[in-house]
């Protein structure tokens, strides 16, 4: 598979098992927790806050001891931050887990949601400790990816973003914007690898596949995420379509009151159809924290996923946590 050429641009980056009890209602005065909500009831607790910042609280798994064997391949790192393969649900203490988590729906209303027993759950290459909850299940054709937003522990509003349609008159205009930047951007990067390329390339539209919206305003703007793609035709010898060439372009945009637009963050990636490489951001959620916004992001990849947790202030946006889920 050709080499993945990355260009980044100021980036930041079900198995049912019964286990513990669940406790009484958390203390809002104590720090609290946050998970992801998936669409089968499930939820997978990744990050606490407490004392001002976000953590994953449990300790680092040890690592495989090295083989005396030289044959053998180098154990893996193991990392901190990752959900899987712990021995244990992370969220429980002295055998009990919280019981009830707040969630504030894709219209902006709350549901207080009761959690009634540690599971297991299948995540995207392993396994993940979740909670049973009284959420109604929704059927899917991918349970495994379906998140439907985040839940914490505290009575803290969580602010949805809203999915705007790329066709609509919003869309557009924000389409318009991004495609003057993509076009830029795609062009430095195919000048510079000119002596690997054909040197004519045909002219693509660029095609605006997501597009999020904050559902208020942060310091008098609004807060969009974005997904571009232009794909190029390749055709075999026989004329028969072959995989093409694909560009992607995604990231963040601020719009003022008065319609001004201006881009935060952004990365661009040069991939193949196969698109191994590349992940997909979905923001899930805007919390105000004191003087501090936080927006909590789905990043689903080839070979993983992570839940991340980014801080909007007046540099930008910081990423203030990764979790990887599995």
């Amino acid at each position: 598979m050709r080499k993945l050429l990355v260009l980044t641009l100021s980036f930041l980056a079900l198995f049912a098992v019964d286990k513990a009890p669940v406790s009484a209602q958390h203390d809002r005065a104590s720090p609290f927790l946050i998970g992801m909500l998936r669409g089968d009831g499930t939820l997978v607790p990744f990050a606490q806050y407490g004392n001002g910042g976000w953590w994953n609280p449990w300790p680092k798994p040890l690592k495989v001891a090295e083989s005396i064997y030289p044959e053998s391949p180098e154990p893996q790192e193991v990392l901190h931050h990752s959900l899987a393969d712990l021995s244990e649900a992370w969220f429980t203490q002295c055998g009990e887990a919280p019981t009830s988590w707040f969630f504030w729906s894709s219209i902006g209303t709350s549901t207080t949601l009761t959690a009634s027993k540690v599971v297991k759950v299948e995540a995207h290459s392993g396994t993940n400790w979740a909670l049973m909850t009284d959420l109604p299940k929704r059927a899917s054709k991918d349970p495994v990816h379906d998140i439907i937003g985040v839940a914490v522990t505290a009575r803290q509003e969580i602010e949805p973003f809203v999915a705007i349609e790329p066709g609509s008159t919003q869309g557009k205009e924000i389409g318009s914007f991004i495609k003057q930047i993509f076009d830029g951007v795609e062009a430095s990067e195919l000048e510079r690898l000119r002596l690997e390329r054909p040197a004519a390339i045909a002219k693509v539209e660029t095609s605006l596949t997501d597009l999020y919206r904050s559902s208020s305003i942060v310091n008098g703007k609004h807060i969009y995420y974005f997904d571009a793609e232009k794909q190029y035709p390749k055709l075999t010898a026989s004329g028969q379509p072959a995989c093409g060439d694909v560009s992607l372009f995604k990231g963040w945009i601020s719009a003022d009151e008065k319609g001004g637009l201006g881009l935060m963050d952004s990365i661009f990636f040069f991939t193949d159809c196969d698109r191994k490489g590349p992940s997909t951001m979905i923001p899930v959620g805007m919390m105000r924290l004191k003087e501090q916004t936080f927006l909590f992001v789905r990043e689903h990849g080839w070979e993983s996923e992570s839940y991340i947790i980014l801080e909007l202030n007046e540099s930008g946006l910081d990423r203030v946590l990764e979790t990887v889920g599995a």
